[in-house]
């Protein structure tokens, strides 16, 4: 039986019995059922204890699920953690290179502009030296 349905039922008793007794005590009055009243409460009572002792059982049993969600949670934000800084480290270092690549790239860039008109100079000098083979 669920719980929750358990303490429903025993809370609607326990309300019931105590209806009954506070009905007997205020319309008797002739005092004879003083004694069926007193066993009615003293019932009430440990019908009482019983919902109590259920409720706590229960949100015992909330309390411990609840930590051991917590604890899963907070396990489960540890290695997510772990896996952003992992990226993070990964993201810089792949930073880094493209930094070094974009820097290599310039260089190469200049080098090859240098380069282009070591050739143009080198063409015009042949050029002008076959003109000068030619005369």
């Amino acid at each position: 039986m669920n719980g929750k349905l358990l303490e429903n039922i025993v809370l609607a008793v326990g309300l019931l019995i105590i209806l009954i007794a506070s009905f007997l005590m205020f319309f008797d009055k002739t005092g004879s059922a003083a004694r069926t009243i007193n066993l009615i409460f003293a019932t009430g009572f440990i019908i009482y204890i019983a919902y109590s002792y259920l409720l706590s059982q229960n949100l015992n049993g909330e309390i411990y699920n609840l930590k051991k969600q917590i604890s899963n949670l907070k396990e489960e934000v540890g290695r997510l953690n772990a896996t952003i800084g992992e990226r993070d480290r990964t993201i810089a270092s792949q930073t880094k290179e493209l930094t070094a690549t974009k820097e290599e790239l310039k260089t190469a860039q200049k080098s090859l502009e240098q380069r282009g008109k070591d050739l143009a100079e080198a063409q015009k000098e042949i050029t002008a030296l076959k003109k000068q083979v030619d005369k």
